[in-house]
């Protein structure tokens, strides 16, 4: 560019108006690291700033997300759900409030066939009472109101192809 008649600082300001690609580990073009400030052209009028755009987007989505601060008191002898990290198929069981380890925080519990186990706030959900949680009452109601189960058991369904016997070659 110098050698075609072009002066040093012109040549300069065509080259990083030319180029500007972002660089992958700054993720800043070559204009912005040299001026700081991204150069302006007839398509950045058009264009509304990115980076207003961006933040207002990003609050707008924590507003959206923000689920409050969690304030639930465990005291001893609630009945609470606690969450099994075991292989076995329920999530959530039943169990007690036996002391407070860290105040707010980590609890001791017995689980309803006499296990003790450490669990941390997060991982107990209040219950208001042992009978609200039991699935007896929910086991026999219809899933589907109006729908009764079907009584007798049904025979799988067998082809009527006429099957051709097997021959030993």
């Amino acid at each position: 560019m110098v050698n075609g008649g072009m002066s040093l600082p012109n040549a300069i300001q065509q080259f990083l108006f030319d180029y500007r690609t972002s660089h992958t580990t700054t993720q800043k073009t070559p204009a912005s690291l040299m001026f700081n400030r991204e150069l302006r052209n007839r398509f950045s009028l058009l264009r509304p700033p990115l980076t207003e755009y961006r933040v207002e987007r990003q609050q707008k989505r924590e507003v959206k997300n923000h689920k409050g601060l969690r304030i639930i008191k465990f005291t001893r002898g609630d009945t609470v759900a606690a969450k099994d990290y075991r292989g076995s198929k329920e999530r959530w069981i039943l169990a007690k409030i036996v002391k407070e380890i860290t105040p707010g925080v980590t609890f001791e519990i017995q689980t309803m066939d006499g296990q003790i186990w450490k669990k941390h706030a997060n991982q107990l959900a209040k219950q208001k009472d042992t009978q609200e949680v039991g699935t007896s009452s929910t086991t026999n109601r219809p899933i589907l109101p109006g729908v009764e189960p079907l009584k007798k058991k049904l025979e799988p369904r067998r082809s009527e192809r006429i099957r051709k016997k097997i021959t030993a070659s």
